[in-house]
């Protein structure tokens, strides 16, 4: 028909004479079963309305085929007598009937298929949402002539080739989402013409490779962009920090991408920073402090060198830190503790030394899960009284923090605490009973120091940690097991090897029906001695 042929683009059109294509199918549909009343007069003559009518009606029922539209999950309306701003998922320009078709959002809507360039033939669409379905193939070239398009969300489907250079030409873009496909190739400079451009997410693609363009710095309302999980090499443009619009910055997991944080304090807008495992290396600097608004600071395993910058105490609206592995050291300054609003820190596996300072146990009460595990603090640093009031904290691990001292009574003010590890450090003295307090607690680890030296028993509190599941106890000096913790009805694994009970085997152990695994080899007596790992289930 006429109006196909100047409103199709030539690769669709040309679909048409192909038998079984989504095209010829529809086509056939709407002549000779489609129970729509047509205005094939007004069409014939070119009617705005009428034309309009129709070739929404086939461009849709075109797309229905394309995307096997018997098999979504939502399909109300489609391929019926009423009109296509009734179907699932079409919006029109705010009139119910005959109105033109804006937004197509079927997103997790089991969409099968390849892309059709079809639906350029729809002028007035601006919103195009068909993320987390299946389709695959590359992006059809007459996409890339909508110049209409305000939003373009394809992520999460498996979409394979590159983007093309024609990209820019998608100037009124503002959303564009290609993430979570199967996308190569390089990203093109292109994209730095699209000035209205706001976000931009194409993270998580398979064989994305080259370098990230500069000309994206020319996006000056960009707000997100985020490129994690490819294969980008070279230099993070540095020009990519004058983008004071930015909010969401993300390039983890490009284990080549280089660059430093030199001329971050350009970010004023930044919210969350992602650049962990990447090459991205020398100091964070204390202008960094400029970036007031930042929320989310993700470096892990970065090669950052040097030690955190006291200016970044007065980043208070940071919520989470991930410095984990990125090479920094030196003491931990106390500046940190005004960080008041912290749910989420990081920081294991550097070579952080000196006092954890109090202002950080004093500040910090908000915190849900910190990890200070493996670093070479002071053994004068150690628990202090006031982790008590850590009331929220779900995951505190200091592991081979090089921590000293002894475990305060307070601890047990951790009421939400489900996780502690306070292996290999060098704590002394008694288990205070108020250990027993914790009773969400699921996994409690001390192995390796040189606990209950003293007093030498385990405390029978331990017996109301109804909720606890791996015990490990290992390497300490302890003589005895209550009673008590041979009734908890959700312990697995009881590891107390290299300790200094003696004595009868703990009664009831062998009626406990949870229990996978017990370790207590390599303790006083002969009767113990000879034991290492019973196997209960």
């Amino acid at each position: 028909m006429n109006v196909l042929q100047k409103s199709l683009p030539a690769g669709s059109y040309a679909a048409l004479s192909r038998t079984g294509s989504a095209q010829s199918t529809a086509l056939e549909y709407i002549l000779n079963q489609d129970v729509y009343v047509y205005d094939w007069d007004g069409i014939a003559a070119e009617d705005e309305t009428a034309t309009r009518n129709f070739l929404q009606r086939y461009v849709l029922t075109t797309l229905y085929y394309a995307f096997g539209g018997s098999n979504w999950d939502k399909s109300e309306n489609w391929r019926t007598k009423y009109d296509v701003c009734t179907w699932y998922g079409v919006g029109c320009d705010g009139v119910k009937y005959e109105g033109v078709v804006t937004s197509i959002d079927l997103h997790q809507n089991n969409l099968k298929g390849t892309l059709i360039g079809d639906l350029a033939a729809l002028t007035g669409l601006t919103d195009v949402e068909l993320h987390s379905n299946y389709i695959k193939g590359s992006i059809p070239p007459a996409i890339y002539g909508m110049k209409g398009l305000s939003v373009l969300f394809l992520d999460d489907n498996y979409l394979s080739g590159s983007i093309s250079t024609s990209v820019g030409k998608l100037s009124n873009l503002s959303r564009l989402t290609l993430s979570d496909n199967e996308m190569t190739g390089s990203i093109p400079s292109e994209i730095g013409e699209m000035s209205n451009l706001v976000m931009l997410w194409l993270f998580n693609n398979d064989k994305m490779e080259g370098s990230i363009p500069e000309s994206l710095s020319g996006l000056k309302k960009l707000e997100i962009l985020k490129l994690e999980n490819n294969f980008l090499t070279g230099a993070l443009p540095s020009a990519l920090y004058s983008l004071s619009s930015l909010q969401v910055l993300g390039v983890a997991g490009n284990s080549d991408l280089s660059g430093s944080l030199n001329g971050i304090n350009g970010l004023t807008s930044l919210k969350e920073l992602y650049i962990g495992y990447t090459s991205i290396s020398g100091v964070i600097p204390a202008s960094i402090a400029a970036c007031g608004d930042l929320m989310v600071f993700s470096a892990p395993e970065a090669k950052l060198s040097s030690s955190i910058p006291s200016s970044m105490g007065s980043l208070s609206s940071l919520v989470a830190l991930d410095l984990g592995n990125s090479g920094l050291s030196g003491p931990i300054p106390s500046t940190l503790g005004r960080l008041g609003s912290l749910e989420d820190v990081v920081l294991s596996k550097n070579e952080f030394t000196g006092v954890i300072p109090d202002e950080i146990w004093e500040g910090w009460v908000k915190a849900k899960k910190v990890d200070f595990s493996e670093n070479s603090f002071s053994s004068e640093s150690g628990l202090p009284i006031s982790i008590g009031n850590w009331k929220s904290c779900e995951n505190l691990d200091m592991a081979s923090s090089g921590i000293g001292g002894s475990i305060p009574a307070e601890i047990g003010g951790m009421t939400s605490l489900k996780v502690l590890d306070l292996s290999t450090n060098e704590l002394s003295g008694e288990l205070p009973s108020e250990i027993g307090e914790l009773t969400s607690i699921t996994e409690l680890v001390l192995f390796s120091n040189n606990l209950n030296a003293i007093a030498g028993a385990i405390p029978s509190s331990f017996g109301s940690l109804t909720n606890l599941k791996e015990l490990n106890l290992q390497k300490n000096y302890f003589t005895s097991l209550p009673s008590q913790l041979f009734e908890l009805e959700y312990l697995e694994y009881l590891t107390a090897d290299y300790n200094r009970f003696s004595g009868k085997f703990p009664d009831g152990i062998t009626q406990m029906a949870t229990l996978i695994e017990v370790h207590l080899a390599y303790n006083r007596e002969s009767l113990l001695g000879s034991m290492y790992c019973i196997l209960v289930q």
